[in-house]
C-alpha cells in the first residue's frame, strides 16, 4: 500500500478505491464500483474538496445567498 499512496493525491477517491480493489484488500469482484456508487449517491466527495476548492464554494454560496434588498 505504501507505493500506492506515494502516488495518489488524499483527495482522488477514485484512485483510492480502484487502487484497494487492485492491491486485493477487497473481498469482492464488485467492491470498488459498489464503493463508488454510495460515494456518489450520498454525494460523499463533496467532503473530499481541496482547501482552495472549499473556499471558492464558500465564496459562491455567500454569493448565492446574499439578499440584494439588504444593500
Amino acid at each position: 500500500m505504501g507505493r500506492i499512496s506515494s502516488e495518489l493525491s488524499q483527495y482522488d477517491y477514485e484512485k483510492w478505491v480502484k487502487g484497494i480493489q487492485r492491491s486485493g484488500y477487497a473481498s469482492s469482484k464488485k467492491w470498488a464500483s459498489q464503493v463508488l456508487g454510495i460515494i456518489r449517491k450520498y454525494q460523499l466527495n463533496d467532503l473530499d474538496k481541496t482547501p482552495t476548492e472549499q473556499a471558492q464554494t464558500a465564496q459562491a454560496t455567500q454569493s448565492a445567498t446574499e439578499n440584494p434588498y439588504l444593500k
